[in-house]
């Protein structure tokens, strides 16, 4: 049965769209979420049919809008951004914080994922323990595979939990957390990282300068800036 535009959009079922990740060209060529044309395309005319776009950082609507205008016209990118607001999202209640452990530990509570760039993180952990730091690093996500291959270094402790509560209790016990991302639309495992006050060595891009501030002290440019941190900390 056909109804009117007017008579339909007063009684249809509001459309919010809430941009958890983004298919962007940042992720082409390191990672198995390769971007593929139809569902770029499809994350774009979703966006436009929807009533409100919802981004937790200006970075993943900039990455958003960055695909848009190279498809969409002037109108549809007008239109596009008076349909999308910004809001730092994150916990709105603290962690409850546990005992640290008595050696300095890291929590790797990111996916083992391509655009994650894992391997160089791990090279640098393996840098750290042939020149002798004592530490560990306890692993809270990743596949079966590449989970195998991080259990056999010295300083790795494979730990999964069923429950969330579980998984924030062994965050709170932990003194770091370390990523090399190049790809990002909010990072939750930072936030709760932050959230637990611990030391959160970050590459200066992506999202992080909005999860900490562009002035924090443990941001680096490049891998040599990175292991220079952690030998610091």
């Amino acid at each position: 049965r056909y109804f009117q535009d007017t008579i339909v959009d007063d009684f249809r079922p509001k459309v919010f769209n809430y941009h958890h990740y983004v298919i962007h060209r940042s992720l082409e060529r390191i990672t198995s979420y390769l971007p593929c044309t139809h569902i770029l395309y499809d994350q774009l005319v979703g966006s436009l049919g929807a009533d409100l776009n919802y981004f937790h950082t200006k970075y993943c609507n900039e990455m958003l809008m960055e695909e848009a205008n190279d498809v969409l016209n002037s109108d549809k990118i007008s239109l596009l951004k008076q349909k999308s607001i910004v809001s730092l999202g994150g916990y709105c209640n603290e962690i409850e914080q546990g005992q640290k452990y008595e050696k300095f530990t890291f929590i790797y509570n990111h996916r083992l994922d391509g655009y994650k760039n894992w391997k160089d993180t791990f090279a640098l952990f393996d840098q750290l323990h042939t020149e002798g730091y004592d530490f560990q690093v306890v692993l809270t996500a990743g596949d079966k595979d590449n989970i195998n291959t991080i259990n056999k270094k010295p300083y790795t402790i494979v730990k999964s939990f069923t429950r969330h509560n579980d998984y924030l209790k062994e965050l709170s016990k932990c003194h770091a957390n370390t990523i090399n991302s190049r790809h990002e639309t909010f990072c939750i495992s930072i936030a709760e990282s932050i959230m637990n006050d611990q030391i959160v060595v970050l590459p200066n891009r992506c999202t992080f300068p909005e999860l900490v501030g562009k002035h924090y002290p443990y941001f680096f440019d490049n891998m040599e800036q990175q292991l220079a941190i952690l030998r610091e900390i």
